[in-house]
């Protein structure tokens, strides 16, 4: 075990040596989805070629450590639909990803 990392599997909760990484990556997840609900995409139907290549960068700064972090989402419309052919909705991904007390580790290699 690395230290400043928790055990891949186990819940992280603001105790964790992976907090920070880790909230900040479910933050970015987080706005990720509100802006494809703000744009209001339509899901369904087939997709334009460009929505597969498309990429959105989001940048934003963590009040618990004050690190500016970056995170880029990857064909954002073709996910979204991909969720809801699998009747996946964007509160239900949500939830997967986390809650407020305590997240999943995220497998980042």
């Amino acid at each position: 075990q690395m230290t400043g990392r928790s055990r891949l599997g186990t819940l992280v909760t603001s105790k964790s040596g992976s907090w920070t990484f880790v909230s900040a990556v479910t933050e970015g997840i987080r706005t990720a989805i509100d802006t494809q609900r703000s744009a209001k995409l339509n899901v369904r139907g087939d997709l334009p070629p460009e929505y597969f290549t498309e990429t959105t960068k989001n940048v934003f700064e963590q009040p618990n450590d004050g690190g500016v972090y970056k995170f880029k989402d990857y064909a954002p419309a073709v996910f979204r639909h991909l969720r809801y052919l699998f009747g996946v909705d964007d509160d239900s991904y949500l939830n997967s990803v986390g809650t407020q007390d305590g997240i999943s580790e995220i497998h980042t290699s």
